[in-house]
């Protein structure tokens, strides 16, 4: 399973402008199961979510590096996970 950010709710804020609401649409993809697209209804940025149903895995604390939910995640130095 590809480890995707959870599910933002109903109206998600983009990343890139700031703004909150964007489309959503369920998607099957071969390498990684489910999840959602998200598309900005303002500047059109895509990103994906885990769907409600998916349970991502609990962040451990410690080194980024080594927490499976934090994998991929590419976190800002210092690289700790949050849940330290």
């Amino acid at each position: 399973m590809i480890n995707r950010p959870p599910f933002s709710g109903e109206y998600p804020r983009c990343v890139k402008c700031g703004n909150v609401g964007a489309h959503t649409r369920y998607a099957e993809v071969p390498v990684g199961g489910e999840c959602l697209t998200r598309a900005c209804r303002r500047c059109d940025y895509e990103w994906e979510e885990a769907t409600v149903q998916q349970k991502l895995p609990a962040h451990v604390g410690g080194n980024a590096e080594d927490c499976p939910a934090c994998s991929g995640s590419n976190p800002a130095y210092p690289f700790i996970c949050p849940a330290t």
